[in-house]
């Protein structure tokens, strides 16, 4: 790959992550779906989703009854070959459950995202595997 092959290809990686980010906050499940590869694993909380369904299935099931706010910022990609990429993003979010699967209450956490992605001969980039770390997770006063 070239230096604009490579560019183009973390361009990609970014907006990507960007509908990760917004599909997941306004609850657009199936469009959310589409960022990650059929295979991928999803790991937070000492949880780990093994396919695309599984972790929709999951996460929608316990946020559907929340407000939640997610930020990726300063994102490190590394692109390993035309079709294969790496990347760490800093993260910030915040959750707000009424009721549901995940309690009542509200929390704001910091952390990384550490990433890989596939490029799909059809849907383009989509992420491979997901591992969340939180660094602080405060419980926030409502």
């Amino acid at each position: 790959m070239d230096l604009v092959e490579k560019l183009d290809a973390i361009e990609d990686i970014k907006n990507l992550k960007a509908r990760y980010f917004r599909f997941m906050d306004l609850k657009m499940w199936d469009e959310w779906a589409m960022v990650f590869a059929e295979n991928c694993t999803l790991s937070y909380f000492d949880k780990t989703h093994h396919s695309r369904a599984e972790i929709v299935e999951t996460v929608s099931n316990n946020m559907r009854q929340g407000v939640t706010v997610h930020h990726g910022h300063t994102p490190e990609i590394t692109v390993t070959s035309p079709d294969e990429a790496s990347g760490v993003w800093a993260m910030a979010d915040y959750n707000e459950f009424q009721a549901g699967p995940m309690g009542a209450g509200a929390s704001r956490g910091y952390g990384h995202y550490y990433e890989t992605y596939v490029r799909h001969p059809r849907d383009g980039w989509q992420i491979a595997s997901v591992r969340l770390d939180y660094i602080r997770v405060d419980h926030a006063e409502r």
